[in-house]
């Protein structure tokens, strides 16, 4: 499954919530921690850990468009150089937007890494 499917998946189906764990295993600091385990906290370090050190930084705010029901969160990442735009995520909850933002920092980060090897 690719990043962009994994991203678009509603996280409101258990299905979907299992394949998005299971996509987190792929990511080196969240691969140990069991998924009955797995809290919020991880999901930031492993985030910061991958901000640090690839010259990427996330933005996440409530969406003016939200609506009565829930809210929707949205995420940006960034490239910390030039501040362009490098993905952007949704989500019903923050929970979701940290595992999605993870998933798709992590995209970004081996982007860098073939980039950096390619030099």
């Amino acid at each position: 499954m690719t990043t962009e499917e994994l991203l678009n998946l509603d996280f409101r189906e258990q299905r979907n919530r299992d394949k998005l764990l299971k996509a987190l295993k792929i990511i080196p600091p969240l691969s140990k921690i069991p998924d009955d385990e797995l809290e919020p906290c991880h999901l930031e370090k492993a985030l910061h850990i991958m901000c640090n050190k690839y010259g990427i930084f996330v933005r996440i705010q409530q969406d003016p468009v939200s609506g009565d029901k829930c809210d929707i969160w949205h995420c940006i990442i960034y490239n910390r150089k030039d501040l362009s735009t490098l993905g952007s995520i949704y989500g019903i909850s923050l929970f979701e937007v940290f595992i999605k933002t993870n998933i798709a920092a992590y995209s970004i980060v081996k982007k860098i890494k073939r980039r950096e090897k390619r030099k």
